[in-house]
């Protein structure tokens, strides 16, 4: 229970701390991720997927869906001033269960 306390702990102040986030364009998916580095890849018209390092610090790589489809989930970013945000919010439903908004550049944790 109380180690289930500190690790919320923990990701707040990760996310109140932490770095901006980036967008980096890219034609294919890196082979390492940087941290606060989300990339895009695909045409900066028509991006395909976005990836990054899970914001808790797990190290995990995060992909989302950025085209738009019925079935499937899928998200937007917008880049406005280079700080990019991501609709809707990002749940993992396994390992480190993370569940955060990024706004502006910053991870916003949804509360839980």
């Amino acid at each position: 229970m109380m180690l289930n306390w500190f690790a919320k702990l923990a990701q707040k102040l990760r996310g109140f701390f932490g770095a901006t986030y980036i967008l980096q364009y890219v034609e294919d998916e890196p082979i390492k991720l940087t941290n606060n580095t989300i990339y895009v890849v695909g045409d900066q018209d028509f991006p395909a997927i976005a990836t990054f390092n899970c914001p808790c610090g797990c190290m995990q790589a995060i992909q989302l869906n950025l085209i738009p489809t019925k079935n499937k989930p899928s998200w937007s970013i917008d880049n406005l001033g280079g700080m990019p945000t991501i609709a809707p919010s990002v749940w993992r439903k396994v390992g480190c269960r993370s569940h955060f908004f990024i706004r502006a550049g910053k991870v916003v944790w949804a509360k839980s």
